[in-house]
C-alpha cells in the first residue's frame, strides 16, 4: 500500500509501504505500562520506507507524549537486566563506528542503556518524559532532560556523537 500522506522521517522518501495495518488509532487505546498483555501487541499503522528501510508508526496522535508524563510502572524495573543485555549488543555495533564520545538516549526510561554506555566509556545523557522514570535515571548520576526533543534542541545547541 502506497502512502502519499507522509514522508520517511529519516530520509524524506515518499515510497512507503504499509507493513502492518492500524490496530489502534488514538492514544487512549495505548497501554503505557509494561504489564505485558495481549493489548501490548496492538500497534498504530506501521509504514516502511523503500529507500532506507526505516519502519515507523504513522500517524501518531499529537497528544501521545502527554500520556508518558505520569507513567509509573514497577514491573518495568524487573526487566532491567534484559534491557542492559540488549543495550550491550547495540553498543557492540555502535562501537565499531564510534567507540566513545557523547551519547544521547532519546526515551531513556530508567537509564538502563545509559548505564551500559557509561560502562563502555561514553558520556551519556538522556531525554525522558516520564517523571518516575527520569528520576530513577537521574539517581544513577545521569543528566536527563524532561522535555520534548524539539524543545531541547532549541534550548541547547549541543551535538552528540551517538
Amino acid at each position: 500500500m502506497q502512502s502519499e500522506q507522509t514522508t520517511c522521517p529519516v530520509c524524506g522518501g515518499r515510497n512507503l509501504k504499509q507493513r502492518h495495518p492500524a490496530e489502534i488509532t488514538s492514544a487512549t487505546e495505548v497501554s503505557f505500562g509494561y504489564t505485558f498483555s495481549p493489548a501490548h501487541r496492538r500497534t498504530f499503522r506501521v509504514l516502511r520506507c523503500a529507500g532506507c528501510f526505516h519502519a515507523f508508526c504513522w500517524p501518531i496522535p499529537e497528544d501521545i507524549a502527554e500520556h508518558y508524563v505520569d507513567v509509573v510502572d514497577h514491573e518495568y524495573l524487573r526487566h532491567s537486566r534484559s534491557r542492559r543485555l540488549s543495550g550491550a549488543a547495540a553498543l557492540n555495533t555502535i562501537g565499531r563506528y564510534r567507540p566513545s564520545g557523547t551519547l544521547q538516549d532519546i526515551g531513556c526510561a530508567t537509564g538502563d542503556f545509559l548505564v551500559v554506555a557509561r560502562e563502555r566509556g561514553y558520556q551519556a545523557e538522556g531525554v525522558e518524559l516520564s517523571r518516575w522514570s527520569s528520576e530513577i535515571a537521574r539517581a544513577q548520576g545521569f543528566a536527563v532532560h524532561r522535555e520534548h526533543l524539539e524543545s531541547l534542541a532549541r534550548r541547547r545547541q549541543a551535538s552528540y556523537d551517538v
